[in-house]
Formats: C-alpha cells, structure tokens, sequence
C-alpha cells in the first residue's frame, strides 16, 4: 500500500433526507479512461514492461474552491461562536466529479504529443512497455520529466529492466513490493509473470445463491485467463433452478495459476518484425469464448 492512511469525505451524507447531499449538488461526469483490456494488452506485447504511478494524485489537482467550501469550529472550545468559513485547495476523496477532473487535468497536460503516455495511463497508473531496454530507460527520464514539470511525482518504478530498476533506486522511486499491482492483477517483475490475489472461498455442503454470487465476483480477471474455470461458476448461476452444480473448490485452485506477461517470449520473431495475433471464437448452449 503505498499510501497508508487516505482521508474519505462524506460527500453524499445529507442533513436530512428531504435535503441535498454535496455530492447532488456537483455535476458527475464519468472519467475518460483507457480501455484496461487494452492497456493489458498492450502491457504482454513488448520485451520490456514498465509500471509506475502518482503520487497523491488528488491532493496536486486544484478544483474551483467556491464549491467545496465547509464549516468549522472558529474556536473548539467555544462552540457557541460563529463558524468559519473554509475552501478546500485541492480534490476530495468522496467527491463524485474528482475522477473526471483528475483525468481531464492530466489528459490536458498530454495533449502536446505525449500519446505514448496518454495511451497507457490509467487514472493515476502507468503501464507501459518497449521492445529495446534504451527505449525503456529513456522511457523513464521523459516521463519523470513531464509530469514534475506539473508537481506530479512518478513514484513505486517497477520494470523487468535492470537499468530502470537502478536507475529508479537510485532515486528512492524503486517499488519494492514482490508483487507489483497492475490493474488488479500481480506482476512479479524479476519472473516477468502474471498471477492473480489468492482469494479464500470455502467449500461447504449447503450454499445459498448469494453466497455463489459472492464467491463467483471474488475473481477479476480482465483479459478471462482463467475463464475455463470461472465460466462453470457464472454457467451455474444462469441454471441453478436446473441443480446443476458445480465445485467452488476449483476456484481456489484456479488463482494459484500465473502466466508469463510477454506473450511472446519463446517466439523466433525478430524485434523490428511486426508480431500477428490470431483469433479463435467458439460458442456452446451456454456459453461463448474468444481467445487471442
């Protein structure tokens, strides 16, 4: 966790419920994100993957202060005097138009020919990926360059480059966590493979329908690698008034399953060649499956 203790604000508490909460009273937008699968996928198609991100991403975005004004205590030891009247200067954690002024206030600063790093940012992360190891050192010396020139700091560097990695430890930027997240998956950079959060399910013999909902969201797998396993629990709760059954055990078993994060490893292409990605689809009685 790189931040320990983050401050949330209630933004959508109400004084009372015929009375409007913050949160009401703000324009909500969603934010302009990338494509996770895309970004993933761009993530396993290079030698050489990078991840970074922001630190205190809100905290360095200043909104328009007259709509995020509050009321505090002119005096804590006497309540009984006027309050004051405060502004915050930067983005709350609770406000529901934070994530789309964060995103269109570092998309502003990309504009200028920077679509390297636009295309692979995701709200505060950025995972990216080159086929030669100088590309990705001079990767991070842009980067690092570009986004202090606006205070933000690039910060938890984790590549499967050891140039990057002195570079970034030398720096004191250097994540040193085993497993990188990325995306809700987990890199381990030094293997250069995916695997997946260990996710305790149990297995017992009377299980409710909400219980099997519970059990079958516990696993997020963006790019459906464990899908041959996962399908049979969500096939199951389409049918379940059929008793078709299936064993919540498999799911255990499932996430202990990691692959290699270059999908190209063990291919004879050469590094200038441009790689091609075949498609096969199938589809049964109860499912459909695509696979890259």
């Amino acid at each position: 966790m790189t931040t320990q203790i983050r401050i949330v604000y209630g933004c959508s508490c109400r004084r009372s419920p015929s009375e409007p909460s913050r949160n009401d009273c703000i324009q909500s937008t969603p934010p302009e994100l990338n494509d996770q699968a895309g970004i993933l996928m761009g993530f396993r198609k290079n030698r050489y993957a990078v991840t970074t991100d922001i630190e205190r991403t809100f905290l360095h975005v200043e909104k328009d202060r007259d709509v995020i004004r509050f009321l505090w205590l002119r005096d804590p030891n006497d309540p009984d005097r006027p309050l004051m009247t405060y502004s915050f200067k930067a983005g709350l954690f609770g406000a529901t138009c934070s994530p789309f002024i964060l995103c269109a206030a570092i998309f502003k600063h990309l504009d200028n020919n920077h679509d390297h790093v636009r295309r692979d940012i995701n709200v505060d992360n950025i995972i990216s990926g080159f086929q030669r190891e100088n590309d990705v050192v001079k990767f991070y010396h842009d980067t690092r360059e570009l986004m202090s020139a606006t205070n933000f700091n690039l910060r938890s560097w984790n590549s499967n480059s050891s140039g990057v990695c002195d570079l970034s430890q030398e720096d004191s930027v250097l994540d040193t966590d085993g497993a990188t997240k990325v995306l809700g998956l987990r890199w381990n950079a030094k293997a250069d493979t995916f695997c997946f959060p260990q996710k305790d399910i149990s297995v017992v013999e009377i299980v409710t329908k909400r219980e099997i909902l519970q059990h079958t969201s516990k696993i997020y797998d963006p790019l459906g690698i464990l899908l041959p396993v996962t399908i049979r629990t969500k096939a199951l709760v389409q049918e379940l008034w059929k008793m078709k059954w299936c064993d919540l055990a498999d799911l255990n078993t499932a996430t202990s399953y990691s692959i290699d994060r270059y999908m190209l490893k063990n291919s004879s292409t050469d590094i200038d060649e441009t790689p091609k990605l075949h498609v096969f689809c199938d589809a049964n009685m109860t499912s459909y499956g695509t696979v890259v």
